[in-house]
C-alpha cells in the first residue's frame, strides 16, 4: 500500500483566494442590463439565428406540403407482387 505523502496534507489546506473587486457584482449586473437593452437581440439569439430558425421551419412546412400533395406511387399488380414475394420467401415451396 502507498504511504501518504506529507505534501498531500499541505496541498489540501492550501486554497488560493483571488482578489475580488468590491463592486464586482454591480459591474456584472450593469453589463447584463446593457446587453439586454441592445436592440435586435432576443433571448433566442441574434437576428441571424432567427433567420436560420425561419428557414428550418419553412423547410419543414414545405416538406409536409410536398408529402401531402404528391400522389402515391401506383402499386404493382397483384400477380407481380405475389411473384416477387414468392421469389424472396424461402418458406414457399416451388410448385
Amino acid at each position: 500500500m502507498k504511504s501518504k505523502d506529507p505534501l498531500d496534507s499541505l496541498l489540501e489546506t492550501w486554497q488560493p483566494k483571488p482578489p475580488v473587486p468590491a463592486n464586482f457584482r454591480d459591474a456584472v449586473w450593469t453589463r447584463i442590463a446593457a446587453q439586454a437593452d441592445t436592440p435586435g437581440t432576443t433571448a433566442t439569439g441574434n437576428p441571424a439565428s432567427r433567420r436560420v430558425w425561419l428557414a428550418a421551419a419553412a423547410a419543414v412546412v414545405f416538406g409536409f406540403a410536398l408529402g401531402i400533395l404528391t400522389p402515391p406511387e401506383a402499386s404493382p399488380p397483384d400477380s407481380a407482387r405475389e411473384a416477387y414475394f414468392t421469389r424472396i420467401n424461402p418458406l414457399v415451396a416451388d410448385q
